[in-house]
């Protein structure tokens, strides 16, 4: 019995370095540099020394920025597409059908139905893509949206969903759609 006693230390201390080993892996894998993660303490239940939860940090910072990036060109790349704007346009002018009072009863749930038909096309079209509540996408809709003159840029922030209709506001004389001036 003494004899396996020495064996099963050994094999618990074979097991304790492992870990340990793998502990410092997983440090280095999420941005931990070699030099800092050889300062990891053997004692699991010890705080990590300022170079390791700096080192972490400036990780999180830097993996942060990157998903920023990436879901702002996202957001952009989104609003490219042609159909899209065409999409935009077409709501749009739906709206303003639609807010004109000399639509009979037939033409008006007509037009209702299209509406609806068109704002869940964008909202299935931003959900499939992840942008649905990305606020990137939402700032994106806003720009293109007054560069095709559908928006005025000091009502963007009457805009607040992706798929919606854009509010309407007042036509320049000789203009059936709204102007960017």
């Amino acid at each position: 019995m003494l004899d396996m006693q020495p064996e099963e230390n050994q094999r618990v201390q074979e097991l304790e370095e492992r870990a340990y080993r793998q502990r410092q892996w997983n440090l280095i894998s999420r941005g931990v540099t070699s030099e800092h993660a050889a300062l990891l303490p053997t004692d699991g239940s010890v705080t990590w020394p300022t170079p390791i939860t700096k080192d972490l940090a400036a990780s999180r910072r830097k993996t942060l920025e990157e998903e920023t990036r990436s879901r702002k060109q996202q957001a952009k790349d989104a609003f490219e597409l042609p159909w899209l704007k065409e999409t935009e346009k077409d709501l749009h002018e739906c709206t303003i059908v639609l807010s004109s009072a000399q639509l009979d009863s037939e033409k008006r749930a007509t037009m209702e139905a299209y509406q609806e038909v068109l704002e869940d096309k964008l909202k299935n079209y931003h959900q499939n893509l992840g942008t649905l509540k990305c606020k990137f996408a939402l700032e994106e809709r806003k720009r293109s949206c007054v560069a095709q003159g559908l928006l005025r840029n000091e009502h963007r922030k009457l805009v607040t969903s992706l798929f919606q209709t854009l509010p309407l506001i007042e036509a320049s004389p000789g203009n059936n759609h709204a102007s960017n001036s």
